[in-house]
This record gives structure tokens, sequence and C-alpha cells, in this order.
């Protein structure tokens, strides 16, 4: 998209291109598919409500990781999150679960 000031062309960074770069905390992304995984697996109500909560109970505990990426490109970022924070970030997610579970809020 192109837009005239004073006789030059401006254009907008890769507005509603494929190659288009974002901003992403890659820790929510992981932890919302780590969750939507787990719950199923546990008993529990898999509403989205609590779904949700735990993920926030998760987010909380855990420091952002932003990276900047393409669309469409986010999981192949995961390599840059270490081993011992991915298996930090699965016993909070199950600790947030079972939290959940015991405490549903709706």
């Amino acid at each position: 998209m192109e837009q005239q000031t004073n006789g030059n062309a401006e254009q907008k960074p890769d507005e509603g291109h494929a190659h288009e770069y974002v901003l992403v905390n890659i820790v929510e992304t992981l932890v919302k598919n780590k969750a939507k995984d787990l719950i199923k697996t546990i008993d529990m109500c898999q509403c989205n409500k609590c779904y949700l909560d735990a993920c926030a109970i998760v987010l909380n505990n855990l420091e952002p990781l932003y990276v900047t990426t393409r669309r469409g490109e986010l999981l192949s970022r995961v390599e840059t999150i270490g081993y011992q924070y991915q298996s930090k970030m699965m016993i909070e997610v199950l600790k947030a679960l079972n939290a959940v579970r015991k405490s549903p809020r709706h």
C-alpha cells in the first residue's frame, strides 16, 4: 500500500502479505498448545473458560520470550527454547490444570 507524501512514495511494512513479520510471545503459543493437549488427558472440565484460566496461571508464572518471525513460521522457532525451560513449562501447565480442575470458576 503506497501513500504519497510531498511527492515521495512511502510503503507500509509488509501489510497484508504472507511474509509479514509479527512479534509473538512464543511461550504463550507453546503453553496454549500444551494445555490444549493435556486438558484432554485428565479428568476435568474442558470448556474454554477452564482452558484459558489454566493458560493465564501458567503465563503469569513464566517469563515471556518474544520473537519476531514471519506469520505462519512460529513453530519453527520452538528450538529457541531450551529443554530445561520446556520441562519447566510442562510442570507449570500440569500444576495449573490441576488447580483449575480442583476449583473451576464457572
